[in-house]
């Protein structure tokens, strides 16, 4: 499988909670670039990741983590991820 594809099903995974060790994206969760970024490397080692961005609105990025209310899970569609490739 190639990254443009691997990525976003890892990414996937993360968000339902199906990787060893981690909950996924869980009421008042953060969502933490970094933690995208361990995630993709637990399904795929070989990758080197050097920025995961996120955005709100899909128009404003940041590399920062996202806050999340105690009341709230946060969302991220498989068709929102996108991968760029240096």
């Amino acid at each position: 499988m190639d990254a443009q594809s691997l990525i976003p099903a890892a990414i996937e995974q993360w968000v339902r909670g199906e990787l060893d060790g981690d909950s996924g994206l869980v009421v008042g969760r953060e969502v933490s670039p970094f933690e995208i970024s361990a995630a993709i490397n637990s399904i795929e080692a070989r990758l080197f990741i050097t920025k995961v961005e996120l955005s709100r609105d899909g128009q404003n990025w940041l590399m920062g983590t996202i806050p999340i209310k105690l009341n709230e899970v946060a969302r991220l569609h498989r068709g929102s991820v996108q991968v760029v490739m240096t």
